[in-house]
């Protein structure tokens, strides 16, 4: 028997269709496809027994219940519903094959991430260009960023704990690009560049339309990326009028004018 228990005072979730009856009195009543036997329990408190087997559900009807009150209720469904889509449209993929071809099509923004290793009391400075900035809470300011678990720079930035990251401008391409290098390229080109070390973290801050400094909080094994969190403990914003922005496998300029 399916018993439905209502606190005093409270509304009363009945099946749909169905009346309430009165105090004392034992009635049918039709729940949608369901019929039952309505006894009474006890003050405020309905046993209902199913006196026959459910019928097919109404044609462009759906029959849900929710586990927390036991209530059944018929919902008209209006058109297809999410990820009810034909075949047609969503072709069969190799999903290890073709996840980044299909990651080709989301547009994200670049920053180059920068942290250093302090060994044998030398600072070595180390960058790396990456579209895998995530913001992941406001309170606490909390970002991620992804890395692949055999980089050397994931190394460094392990040891150190802290990290910089300067949100490139749409006119920063061949920093993107001298960033995306081999590790010995990357290392000469910070010698080279204008970048001073942040005031929170001392990893490097590059000329940029944003930036901020992140301590580490937290990471997560990703398949062969580590996830790392961090708490943003110093960021600003310089005044740029556009944005650089990755897509289709290429760098493109964003004018703030034509957004």
């Amino acid at each position: 028997m399916a018993v439905f228990s209502f606190p005093r005072g409270a509304p009363r979730c009945l099946p749909y269709g169905s009346r309430e009856p009165a105090r004392g009195q034992s009635r049918r009543a039709s729940a949608g496809s369901f019929a039952y036997r309505r006894r009474p329990v006890g003050a405020g408190v309905y046993g209902l027994i199913p006196v026959r087997a459910p019928a097919k559900p109404r044609p462009g009807l759906s029959v849900t219940s929710d586990a927390s009150n036991r209530c059944v209720s018929e919902i008209p469904r209006r058109g297809p519903v999410m990820g009810d889509l034909s075949a047609a449209n969503h072709p069969p993929v190799a999903v290890t094959d073709d996840l980044r071809s299909v990651m080709r099509n989301f547009a994200s923004g670049v920053c180059v991430v920068s942290t250093f290793s302090d060994a044998e009391s030398t600072r070595r400075h180390n960058a790396l260009t990456i579209n895998s900035l995530t913001s992941v809470s406001l309170t606490p300011p909390l970002v991620s960023l992804s890395i692949r678990r055999d980089s050397t720079f994931l190394d460094d930035l392990m040891e150190s704990r802290v990290w910089a990251l300067s949100i490139l401008d749409g006119g920063a391409e061949d920093l993107a690009r001298i960033f995306a290098r081999p590790a010995e390229d990357r290392m000469k080109a910070l010698g080279s560049l204008p970048a001073e070390p942040g005031r929170q973290t001392g990893a490097l801050l590059l000329d940029s339309a944003a930036w901020m400094e992140c301590r580490y909080r937290d990471h997560l094994v990703a398949g062969d990326h580590l996830l790392i969190v961090g708490e943003v403990v110093g960021a600003g914003v310089n005044d740029s009028r556009s944005s650089l922005i990755f897509l289709h496998g290429e760098f493109h300029r964003m004018d703030r004018d034509a957004i």
